[in-house]
């Protein structure tokens, strides 16, 4: 998949920017090509912090972080920003059953892992991560489930995810990290492209006052 880094730059290098609208209305075009690129900025910097965290399985939620086309309605302009439903979950934490915590209030209902989890857990493994005889000592599930659980319940991602459910998923923060740094920039980049946008529908403005 073509990262949103270059896809953005291919969007603004195409001319296409200069498409939105029409000569007869005041077209913005200098802030909606530097909101893309603060979209884009945003969307790099969350897959570089997501990819850092260590949290990264199949790569879907990674790949998932799309940006729209600006929208300019009445005095108002912005862009979308799309993700998988459980993007935040990472960012913020969840609780689990008995212990963690989470900035976003979520947690986990109870402490036993659906399939769906476990084949997630099972891709985060294939893609080299390793599941050390610590983190399966001290997250181990109790010892009458070892006793009493078949082989195929007791491997490693289904020990992993019975852990999570249990003890919860440490936010990063990697989305609010991503949102704060794309804010430091946002006031003086859109500033100056707004700046820009005013002196350039300033001579048309004139002219048409002058034909009146």
């Amino acid at each position: 998949m073509e990262s949103i880094s270059s896809a953005q730059a291919s969007f603004v290098s195409s001319g296409r920017i200069n498409d939105f609208g029409s000569d007869e209305e005041f077209v913005p075009r200098e802030s909606q090509s530097a909101l893309i690129k603060l979209a884009a900025l945003l969307i790099e910097e969350t897959q570089k912090n997501l990819n850092q965290s260590g949290q990264v399985s199949s790569g879907a939620l990674s790949d998932s972080f799309q940006t729209s086309e600006p929208v300019v309605k009445g005095n108002s302009l912005h862009i979308d920003i799309s993700a998988l439903d459980y993007y935040d979950y990472q960012n913020k934490g969840v609780r689990g059953t008995k212990g963690g915590a989470s900035s976003g209030n979520y947690s986990f209902k109870n402490a036993f892992p659906s399939q769906a989890m476990v084949s997630s857990i099972e891709k985060w493994i294939q893609h080299g991560h390793a599941v050390t005889q610590h983190l399966l000592k001290k997250h181990a599930i109790s010892k009458t489930e070892r006793k009493n659980a078949t082989i195929s319940d007791m491997d490693n991602a289904y020990m992993v995810a019975r852990s999570i459910k249990i003890h919860g998923i440490k936010g990063t923060g990697y989305f609010d990290k991503a949102v704060k740094l794309a804010q430091a920039y946002a006031k003086d980049v859109l500033g100056t492209a707004l700046t820009v946008d005013i002196i350039n529908s300033l001579p048309k403005r004139l002219n048409n006052g002058n034909s009146n």
